[in-house]
C-alpha cells in the first residue's frame, strides 16, 4: 500500500469512476484529498455517482506533465482507461481509504 502525502503538494492525474465501473472521470489535481472530497459532494448534489478512486499517477512538482497526461487519458477509449486502471488494480476497487493515512 502506497500512503500519499499530500503536504508536499505533487500533482496527480487522477480517475474515478461509478459503483458499476461503468463511467469514468479524469482529473489532474495537486490536491487530491480535497479535490475527492469535492467531487464526492459534488456528484452527490446533482444525483451522479463517479466519485470512487480507482487510479492515479504522481508527477511530483510537474503541473504541466501532469495536465499533458490527463489530456492524453481523456483522449483515450473508455475500454483503453480500464486496461490501464487494471494493470495496478486488477479488482477496479475504490482505492482512496487504502492511499490516505489519518
Amino acid at each position: 500500500m502506497v500512503v500519499i502525502n499530500e503536504t508536499l503538494n505533487d500533482y496527480y492525474v487522477y480517475v474515478v469512476s461509478n459503483c458499476n465501473r461503468t463511467e469514468v472521470c479524469i482529473y489532474a489535481s495537486n490536491n487530491l484529498r480535497n479535490k475527492l472530497i469535492k467531487c464526492y459532494f459534488d456528484n452527490l448534489r446533482c444525483g451522479l455517482d463517479c466519485y470512487q478512486l480507482v487510479y492515479y499517477e504522481n508527477f511530483g512538482k510537474e503541473e504541466e506533465d501532469a495536465m499533458v497526461r490527463a489530456k492524453t487519458l481523456e483522449n483515450m477509449s473508455f475500454d483503453e482507461i480500464c486496461k490501464l486502471i487494471k494493470r495496478t488494480n486488477p479488482e477496479c476497487k475504490t482505492i482512496s481509504d487504502e492511499i490516505f493515512s489519518d
